[in-house]
């Protein structure tokens, strides 16, 4: 499935979703699996919103140039 997330505790919050939305969830997910289901779906958008960040972030450790314009900057910035 998802892999092990551990036991954690469950918090309720109150989330909008348009109508037509909420009348399809209601109708293809049985009522006692609505909050799994739900679950499932952030924690897989949540890991690829992650790991989509990751990506950017090594590929603009990369930038040489971006770097030393960053270690410009710093170095006026300290005569400052």
């Amino acid at each position: 499935m998802l892999g092990k997330r551990g036991k954690m505790k469950n918090i309720p919050f109150t989330l909008c979703v348009p109508e037509d939305t909420l009348r399809d969830l209601f109708s293809y997910v049985p009522a006692r699996k609505r909050s799994k289901f739900i679950s499932d779906l952030i924690y897989v958008a949540l890991k690829t919103h992650k790991d989509g960040l990751l990506k950017e972030f090594k590929s603009s450790s990369r930038d040489t140039l971006r770097k030393s314009e960053i270690d410009l900057w710093s170095d006026i910035q300290g005569d400052l």
